[in-house]
């Protein structure tokens, strides 16, 4: 299948080496492609290829200083290097390693640098994703909040690089560590002999069960729990087929914040996900892991590890009394939506455990950032919980209070346009947030036409600059969306219009 879009997206982010007009090129390719990276190159172009650079992060099956008499050195040492072409395979789809080297790249040298294709666009991956240019603005308290948790300069470094990544767009700045997903080296062994694991999101890759089963023994416990019906049989086949997984139990069911059934999205392997946008779907049965331990009569939970293609947030709040009562280690992904970013530590946070939070980065693509909730000793905890209250009395109050009544101020006597017609708008209109305020017109992606919408006048988005507002009032839970959209069409004429939120 042509993915054409995918490959004009790489396009605008690296040139192709044919647009670069150089005479000598650094071919950057993993050890067991070299001859057919050289061999691709020398059929479609004439220039000199002076070296071969390897990722050294990759192990190489064979010590190789040259090939057909051209060095192969170490890409960590040619980074600088203006000359530098990736060779990009669209057919080694499986774990999609050439991104690594390309983000790698990024990471060291904000310039120029190209790459090369056996075939054009027959497949692709995104490199880069639309900027969330407000992201910060739109959520900076929550954000701050968040980042004022973390337990190491290690975990506020990657947390800033997330959020940078988010804002430019860019998986370049995040910075690939090496390590397994959910075994960060500082915070071994996560899991002890005996313990009791859940582990949610399995798929086809099973690896991290292997860790698992290693780690607690014979006398401990995993429910693993897969809500694909078709990656459940896969796992259910791998498990049966190892003897060692004897102290697995697989369990067809997703965790959620209740007992439910819903379509998910199927044929993405390990990233089926609710909700399906495009092709085929299947019913699933999803379950909260409150309700799966009562009935199960499971007397511990020791860790719990969440990887479930962004409902993670149901998930956690499904488990509200379990993780309140045995305070179980935790490891959860938070690179399914922006938001996960600060909204997944905010919430643990306010079961008042007194976890220490630590974030690590395990790919050098936009996914595979893991939060890891460990619970300190009782002194640490007690600590956290203290500093956190404090936090919120001194940060995050008196910035609300302060927000409300600048925002006050900015609204009296000013034309506002309220964007935004829908669940939340409905909510600020029952509390009669609008009855003070100016409201020329309330603008929603849904109206079509001109109209009137609860008695205000009700305009389409690009109406918006001929009623002249002075302010826009995002009247949306997601209020980013709206100030992205709204910027893609008006761009720099918004730039004297002021945007607030509830």
């Amino acid at each position: 299948m042509i993915n054409k879009r995918l490959y004009e997206e790489l396009k605008k982010h690296r040139k192709p080496f044919s647009e670069s007009g150089l005479n000598t090129v650094s071919i950057v390719c993993f050890e067991y492609e070299i001859e057919e990276a050289v061999n691709i190159f020398k059929n479609k172009y004439t220039a000199k290829i002076e070296r071969i650079c390897i990722p050294s992060y990759f192990p190489c099956k064979k010590d190789i200083s040259s090939y057909e008499s051209v060095p192969v050195v170490s890409l960590d040492d040619y980074y600088d290097k203006d000359n530098l072409a990736v060779y990009i395979d669209f057919y080694e789809m499986a774990d999609n390693h050439w991104i690594v080297p390309m983000n790698m790249i990024a990471k060291h040298h904000r310039g120029e640098y190209y790459f090369y294709t056996k075939k054009e666009y027959e497949k692709g991956c995104l490199l880069l994703y639309p900027p969330l240019k407000g992201f910060y603005e739109a959520h900076k308290e929550q954000i701050h909040k968040a980042y004022s948790l973390l337990s190491s300069d290690k975990s506020k470094k990657i947390f800033l690089e997330r959020l940078k990544s988010l804002i430019e767009g860019d998986t370049g700045y995040l910075e690939y560590n090496g390590e397994l997903d959910y075994f960060p080296e500082e915070l071994m062994p996560t899991v002890k002999k005996g313990s009791v694991v859940i582990d949610a999101g399995i798929s086809s890759s099973i690896f991290e069960l292997e860790e698992y089963s290693k780690m607690i023994g014979q006398n401990g416990r995993i429910y693993a729990f897969e809500a694909s019906p078709i990656e459940y049989k896969k796992a259910d086949k791998l498990i049966k087929n190892n003897p060692d997984l004897n102290n697995v139990e697989l369990i067809e069911l997703g965790l959620w914040n209740q007992k439910e059934k819903m379509q998910m999205a199927v044929g993405n392997g390990g990233s089926s996900v609710l909700y399906p946008i495009t092709g085929e779907s299947v019913e699933c049965e999803l379950v909260a892991l409150d309700d799966f331990v009562k009935s199960n009569k499971i007397n511990k939970v020791d860790y719990i590890k969440m990887d479930i293609e962004s409902a993670e947030p149901n998930a956690l709040k499904g488990a509200q009394k379990t993780i309140k009562k045995y305070k179980p280690d935790m490891a959860v992904c938070i690179y399914h939506s922006p938001i996960h970013l600060w909204e997944i530590i905010l919430y643990i946070n306010s079961l008042n455990i007194g976890y220490d939070f630590f974030i690590y980065h395990h790919s050098a693509m936009n996914c595979e950032t893991v939060l890891y909730a460990v619970k300190p000793s009782l002194l640490k905890r007690f600590y956290n919980i203290t500093k956190s209250f404090v936090y919120d009395i001194f940060h995050i109050k008196i910035y609300n209070f302060v927000k409300k009544y600048i925002n006050f101020m900015l609204l009296k006597n000013r034309r506002v346009i309220v964007y935004g017609a829908g669940k939340h708008f409905d909510e600020l209109y029952k509390k009669g947030k609008f009855k003070n305020i100016n409201v020329i017109a309330v603008s929603d992606k849904k109206f079509e036409n001109s109209g009137t919408y609860k008695g205000y006048t009700a305009i389409t988005p690009y109406e918006i600059l001929n009623y002249k507002p002075d302010i826009i009032y995002i009247a949306m839970q997601e209020s980013i969306v709206a100030y992205n959209f709204l910027n893609d069409i008006y761009k720099e004429k918004l730039a004297n219009i002021k945007f607030i939120k509830d």
